[in-house]
């Protein structure tokens, strides 16, 4: 669960790197009680997020996305014609339209 909540910090806030991501996560205190861990408890090291990312492989990460993106279609948070993070009006990418 953790490396799944941790790749989508990685989406939103449009990191690139599995090592910025952890060093990103073990400064906000936010993206910690988001994952489950106070500030003594170790995160885990961004190598450990590429090898799980290679197990699971291509094909899982497109179903777990695909997935949320149902989900919040279901909950009326996304229609397909404009989208509205922080505020902020940006045109849907092609992920985001069925």
């Amino acid at each position: 669960m953790v490396f799944f909540r941790l790749q989508l910090v990685m989406f939103f806030e449009d990191i690139r790197s599995e090592r910025r991501l952890m060093e990103v996560a073990a400064d906000r205190m936010s993206i910690r009680w988001y994952l489950g861990y106070d500030l003594n408890k170790p995160l885990p090291d961004h190598s450990s997020l590429t090898r799980i990312r290679e197990r699971y492989g291509l094909q899982t990460f497109r179903r777990f996305f695909e997935r949320l993106v149902e989900l919040c279609v279901e909950a009326g948070l996304v229609w397909g014609k404009e989208l509205y993070f922080d505020a902020t009006r940006s045109r849907p990418t092609p992920l985001w339209i069925r």
